[in-house]
């Protein structure tokens, strides 16, 4: 009698835990998405980066070429003066001769007066040239100073994009650092930490943190998450996912409760230890993504973890290619 009210009432709990899960089971999916969409930022930013710094390359050529013809243009413009000032000379030497010859020669006098009109017609076109080159050059000039202008902007925008990506790359340096300090009294099997798509990823083993199947925090997983809680504090300008994760024995219900509630149980002994819970949020993933195939003790031992995630703040870079 006593074990058939026993399985009737882990009946009942089960059910209850089976809505429970799907339910939690959309809300992660949404948490999912929100990540998956900031990588997709972060990539964009490095793409938006990389197209910035070709067509800076590209201004530079334009540039460079616009200095050369700028200086063909100096030339020529240089040339069409010499050449209209031998026109002058020559037009005012012809026009003392014509006066000299006026009295003593009347069909020299009319072909001094035609070469005197062809040179000044030649001098005319001259100066027509000399002016249409001046005008040319002034408009290269012109157009050369807003592409140096552009190409400073564009230069200002990449080096801001440049540094900013720098900073956001020696913030997840030194969060690796502190970590690895903060964390140098436990085993190498206990946590691994690597970075990944600009991302700091803390893997922490259920045997560091819980008892196999258990969602409290024994004493070694407390001093840790108080560790690592130290460490966080120290660089506000992350956030930080945790995620639950399990091996494939049991149902999928249970593994997605305990993989929610493993997450839920460190998020709040993190924000105990003074860690912002505005940054913060947890989720689970049950068994659905391992980092080895559920095929030994060992490789689910390395499936049954927890992960914390560390993304900086991507605000700054945002603003910058909004600009």
């Amino acid at each position: 009698m006593k074990n058939r009210a026993l399985i009737l009432l882990l009946g009942i709990v089960l059910s209850q835990t089976s809505c429970v899960s799907m339910q939690k089971y959309k809300e992660l999916e949404l948490v999912k998405d929100h990540y998956k969409a900031e990588y997709e930022n972060y990539k964009n930013v490095a793409d938006e980066n990389a197209k910035l710094q070709e067509e800076l390359n590209s201004c530079n050529k334009q540039l460079k070429q616009s200095y050369r013809e700028a200086e063909e243009l100096s030339v020529q413009v240089e040339k069409l003066q010499r050449e209209r000032d031998e026109l002058q000379q020559e037009y005012d030497n012809l026009l003392e001769q014509n006066k000299a010859l006026m009295a003593s020669a009347s069909y020299e006098t009319q072909s001094l007066q035609e070469l005197l009109a062809a040179k000044q017609e030649e001098l005319d076109r001259k100066e027509r040239e000399l002016a249409n080159a001046l005008s040319e050059l002034q408009n290269r000039q012109s157009n050369l100073s807003n592409l140096q202008k552009s190409l400073e902007e564009r230069e200002k925008k990449v080096k801001e994009l440049e540094a900013l990506l720098a900073t956001k790359d020696e913030q997840v340096r030194q969060m690796r650092a502190q970590i690895e300090e903060a964390l140098l009294g436990f085993s190498s099997s206990d946590f691994t930490i690597t970075e990944r798509d600009g991302k700091l990823y803390l893997s922490l083993s259920q045997g560091l943190l819980f008892k196999k199947g258990s969602d409290k925090l024994d004493y070694k997983g407390l001093n840790a998450i108080k560790q690592i809680a130290e460490a966080l504090n120290t660089n506000p300008d992350m956030d930080i996912v945790v995620e639950g994760h399990t091996d494939s024995d049991g149902s999928p219900e249970r593994n997605w409760d305990l993989s929610v509630l493993r997450a839920a149980t460190v998020v709040k002994a993190l924000t105990q230890n003074g860690v912002d819970p505005q940054r913060i949020s947890a989720c689970g993933r049950a068994f659905y993504s391992p980092v080895a195939p559920n095929d030994t003790e060992a490789n689910k031992a390395l499936n049954r973890r927890t992960e914390i995630i560390l993304t900086p703040k991507l605000d700054q870079l945002y603003k910058i290619l909004d600009q």
